[in-house]
């Protein structure tokens, strides 16, 4: 019931649905507006970034304290934001709930200790979040040597949804597409992406060489999405070789997946994400973007792997237009 008054007021701050609706669908629901008014939020102190020690910032956040303004800066979070029907938040107060939110299943009433505020606030605050990244940050990537990697998302339909996403040698994820409904073909997914177009348009050296990606095969082959070679009886010893060397490669890329669901475990935490109550996909697009933050600052097994360092957090989220 706190998930569909949240998704309420969620909905009304969004204009989706009138004052009128608003108190109707309440009535009707019997949602009380104040079921959270017995919960003594305001007995709480306000957040203290201050005060804040590196090792809680590490385990509650992911990241060091020194980084999260750096972080903060990049994400182009400002200063000061304004919701309505809640008070102001600074910027970096507002990444912390965000972050606190995604490291580790958690209830808002069990945030409350930390920030200071009510649950209703802590919902609105975390949804200004994932919609300020989503809308500013997404960008696409062009090229790359990898593979696809289908993440399945899951809602409580037991239905499967996937995101589509490649993987770069340096450790970070790139061209994240989705969510698509699992049922639907590999090839269909990537023709609906667009991602041939881009490569077909971007993906040559600085020679005119065609760069390529390399995925399972499910996928086409192409002259920019390479596969292994079938029909094992008429492979020769270089074509088996071929095989074994970038089956070892893609089992290393995969690595990477799994730091999303290490780092951001509310990713992986079924039971929260519903459709049209909650914005799946875009949960599990913050989440990369908040690993590809990780392996910039501080590389990841991928990376150490290839031996490729990532960028900086700064070139990775710099902009032309700046």
């Amino acid at each position: 019931m706190d998930e569909i008054f949240d998704t309420l007021l969620l909905s009304y701050d969004d204009g989706l649905i009138s004052d009128e609706e608003l108190l109707l669908l309440q009535d009707y629901l019997c949602i009380s507006p104040n079921r959270h008014s017995n919960f003594p939020y305001r007995g709480y102190n306000p957040f203290d970034w201050e005060n804040l020690d590196e090792l809680t910032c590490k385990f509650e956040f992911r990241f060091d304290k020194q980084d999260i303004p750096r972080l903060q800066e990049a994400l182009q979070f400002p200063e000061m934001i304004s919701i309505p029907h809640a008070t102001d938040c600074p910027g970096l107060e507002a990444l912390c709930i965000l972050l606190k939110r995604f490291a580790y299943p958690v209830r808002y009433c069990d945030m409350v200790p930390m920030f200071g505020r009510s649950v209703p606030e802590l919902c609105k605050i975390t949804q200004y979040a994932i919609n300020h990244i989503t809308t500013t940050m997404v960008s696409d990537y062009k090229a790359g040597i990898n593979h696809f990697y289908l993440q399945r998302i899951w809602n409580p339909m037991q239905m499967q949804f996937m995101s589509k996403s490649i993987c770069i040698p340096n450790g970070l994820i790139a061209n994240l597409s989705g969510p698509w409904e699992e049922r639907m073909h590999d090839a269909r997914i990537l023709g609906e992406s667009g991602l041939m177009q881009d490569l077909r348009q971007h993906a040559f050296a600085q020679d005119g060489t065609p760069m390529c990606l390399y995925g399972d095969p499910a996928y086409p082959l192409r002259v920019h999405l390479q596969q292994p070679f079938r029909n094992n009886a008429a492979l020769t010893e270089d074509m088996r070789q071929y095989n074994k060397a970038m089956s070892s490669v893609r089992v290393s890329v995969e690595w990477l997946f799994g730091e999303i669901t290490k780092y951001f475990k509310f990713v992986d935490f079924k039971q929260q994400h519903k459709i049209r109550l909650s914005p799946i996909g875009k949960i599990y697009i913050v989440s990369a973007i908040l690993q590809n933050s990780l392996a910039c600052l501080y590389g990841n097994i991928v990376s150490e792997y290839f031996e490729i360092n990532p960028p900086t957090l700064e070139n990775y989220f710099w902009r032309a237009d700046a």
